[in-house]
């Protein structure tokens, strides 16, 4: 899980802008909790009243409690009670390259498609996934509350089980997204390790990759298998930080400036694949 740290509302313009167009900007088209790109519907979540915001609300005192999370995701977590113990991006360190709290590994899962009309037609079968694990009894409580693996995830068995027109019609498609970039890193990554020593072909190399991870999503499956590769504090930051220019404004640079003056933050580019990262999970 990306950790975020949110822009101060001095540089956001408050009472200006539209909420969910400011954490567009500051984190990305990305689900804070998922982490999958946000596709058409998503919602501006504030965590700590665990109420969804109108997407239309101007910047206010709450900027710092919202992040955007995917329609799935909140439709899991809506009618459920918040655990007060709860790991979340913009309030703690949910990835470190060392002893993260969410661990991210491809494993042999079966999975069991339940025919409720005929269930002589339920089907299983063994599929490698990513599942995410916990190191930490707050994780856990994370991955539990978000279903991050799948509502019907059994971690004991190592089974999910699925409605099959849930799975035909993608009902939650957040695990099996999280795969397929896992695959496409995997990949990449090889295609990096050819290059490795070639002075003139490597950077061009890493920095097509950048420009692949700008539109995948999955921050915490580039970062794991980045950092398992290579080791490289100086490559993760150029792929998976936020940009200097963005690093110099959340560093507070802004505090010389009117509160009322505008200052646009460089938002997500090919450049900024990711903004609004904290820095300290590099430490």
């Amino acid at each position: 899980m990306r950790p975020l740290i949110h822009p101060p509302i001095q540089i956001i313009t408050k009472g200006k802008r539209a909420m969910a167009a400011v954490a567009l900007q500051a984190f990305g088209p990305f689900c804070a909790i998922s982490e999958r790109a946000l596709p058409g519907a998503y919602v501006l979540w504030n965590a700590q009243a665990h109420r969804a915001i109108d997407v239309t609300s101007a910047v206010d005192e709450q900027w710092q409690e919202c992040i955007l999370i995917d329609q799935t995701t909140f439709n899991i977590i809506q009618h459920k009670d918040r655990p007060d113990d709860l790991l979340l991006p913009h309030k703690d360190i949910t990835f470190a390259v060392q002893n993260s709290p969410f661990q991210y590994e491809l494993t042999s899962i079966e999975i069991v498609l339940l025919n409720d009309e005929n269930p002589d037609l339920t089907e299983t079968k063994k599929q490698n996934l990513v599942i995410v694990s916990a190191i930490t009894p707050q994780a856990q409580q994370s991955i539990d509350f978000f279903a991050l693996n799948g509502e019907g995830f059994d971690a004991e068995k190592n089974r999910l089980t699925i409605k099959q027109l849930d799975y035909l019609s993608m009902t939650d498609h957040r695990i099996f997204e999280r795969t397929e970039t896992w695959q496409r890193a995997s990949q990449i990554i090889d295609s990096i390790k050819t290059v490795d020593g070639n002075a003139d072909l490597h950077p061009l190399v890493v920095n097509q990759t950048k420009l692949m991870v700008s539109n995948s999503g999955f921050w915490s499956v580039w970062a794991t298998l980045l950092w398992r590769a290579f080791e490289d504090r100086d490559l993760l930051a150029h792929v998976l930080a936020q940009s200097p220019e963005e690093s110099i404004l959340l560093k507070g640079a802004y505090t010389d400036l009117q509160q009322e003056h505008i200052i646009e933050l460089p938002g997500h580019s090919a450049h900024n694949s990711f903004p609004g990262t904290r820095q300290d999970w590099l430490v």
